[in-house]
């Protein structure tokens, strides 16, 4: 018995193939359903266990050759491709598994929400660093603009030691201090990290 992978892998091979042959211009003459539910499209009439479903066609549509691509502008191999990437994506996030191409959306369906992020501007995109702490690994996960780029999965690292607590009341007003005195008003770059260490410390608690 086919398992539910197979038969939605099934499924959608078999809707990308009847496109592709509509795109191409090849008319299918006959729906044929077999006993355990699978469906093709043939020129050729069906075997005789087989269910049989004559299909029609617009006058002349066989005859025309196929003039450029679909109208909503995506071939039937693009469409396919599509197709085997969700399917692939999709068991991925079943399995709790980062790959290469996710949408930042996919990765935490996948993951859930990163423990560590490190962001950067490279040349006009956003390219971030996600550390993920995951059953005694350490995955690191790069992204340029929101897709997943590239993977490394180690064992152990920092996520067997355990978190740092939260900065206290107190450290917090040291770091509201540090910003508000003087002599590093005039400082940019110390300010910055002054206000990143705020906002981190208090995002904390």
């Amino acid at each position: 018995m086919a398992c539910p992978h197979q038969r939605q892998w099934a499924k959608l091979m078999t809707l990308a193939f009847g496109a592709l042959l509509f795109s191409t211009g090849v008319q299918a003459q006959y729906k044929c359903k077999s006993a355990d539910g699978a469906v093709t499209f043939q020129q050729t009439p069906c075997a005789a266990s087989e269910q049989q479903e004559r299909l029609r066609h617009a006058a002349g549509s066989a005859s025309e050759p196929a003039s450029g691509p679909p109208k909503d502008g995506q071939s039937a191999q693009a469409k396919l491709a599509e197709l085997e990437r969700r399917l692939r994506i999709r068991e991925a996030i079943n399995v709790g598994r980062p790959m290469v191409g996710m949408t930042q959306d996919e990765l935490n369906q996948a993951l859930g929400s990163p423990d560590r992020t490190n962001t950067g501007q490279y040349g006009g995109s956003q390219q971030d660093q996600l550390i993920y702490f995951r059953n005694g690994r350490t995955v690191y996960v790069y992204t340029r603009d929101g897709v997943v780029t590239a993977i490394q999965d180690q064992d152990g690292g920092k996520s067997a030691a355990p978190p740092k607590p939260c900065p206290s009341a107190r450290e917090i007003r040291d770091i509201e201090m540090d910003i508000s005195k003087i002599a590093n008003r005039d400082n940019p770059q110390l300010q910055a990290e002054l206000h990143k260490r705020l906002h981190d410390a208090k995002a904390c608690r």
